[in-house]
């Protein structure tokens, strides 16, 4: 497959957001029909193209590290779609909940709220999740977006990738290269097997019983069909 580079849009048009991270550009007056564009589609296109090469002319660490960070910057793009102000305050409500229940009348020491944030990070001032506490707590903390509790040995398959991505990928240094090759050259289609997975777990978890569209929107991704 071709790796075929999406389309540069100038000026900055209406957006429509599709639940799955689709989002919907246009109509422009130069793109008389609206423009698609999916950042989890992209991500995994890049991913796929560069495996194929690798495949054809033998490992390279430049390529498999693209791969990988593209692999987990996809799912951020697709658990990052679905952060909205909505959502934020839900997570900051029951993130205050829990924060009281915990340490009940007294205030938490340093050393507790620095753990307390560790598990649940702080938004209201401008913290992020990370990709690993997105899957961990999900966007209302409740167990039933837990991948932890879902499928935990996809969760351990997802922890693996999320390592590479945040120590090696994010954070590089001349002494990380032969950790580097050890972990892509092994697992890097199990990172792929793994985004997917999770890619299928985020869409069940969001929609529970997934409708047409969402299925066509995996289809259109992957190139194989929505099996739960």
């Amino acid at each position: 497959m071709a790796y075929t580079p999406g389309l540069m849009l100038s000026g900055l048009p209406s957006i429509r957001v599709a639940m799955t991270g689709t989002v919907e550009i246009g109509p422009l007056p130069v793109y008389p029909e609206e423009v698609v564009f999916n950042y989890q589609r992209t991500y995994w296109e890049v991913a796929e193209a560069l495996y194929e090469t690798i495949e054809e002319i033998g490992p390279r660490l430049d390529l498999l590290d693209v791969i990988a960070t593209n692999l987990c910057m996809g799912l951020v793009k697709l658990f990052g779609m679905h952060w909205t102000p909505e959502v934020k305050q839900k997570y900051n409500n029951e993130r205050d909940r829990l924060l009281t229940d915990r340490f009940q009348a007294r205030s938490p020491t340093d050393r507790e709220l620095k753990d307390f944030t560790k598990e649940y990070p702080e938004t209201k001032k401008g913290g992020t999740f990370t990709l690993y506490t997105m899957v961990r707590v999900g966007y209302v903390l409740g167990k039933s977006w837990d991948l932890r509790d879902d499928d935990n040995e996809l969760y351990c398959r997802f922890r693996k990738l999320n390592a590479y991505y945040t120590d090696i990928s994010k954070h590089f240094e001349r002494k990380k290269v032969d950790k580097a090759v050890a972990a892509v050259q092994k697992d890097i289609q199990e990172y792929m097997d793994t985004t997917k997975a999770v890619f299928r777990w985020f869409m069940a978890k969001f929609y529970g019983e997934i409708p047409a569209h969402a299925k066509k929107h995996y289809h259109d991704i992957f190139r194989e069909d929505f099996i739960p």
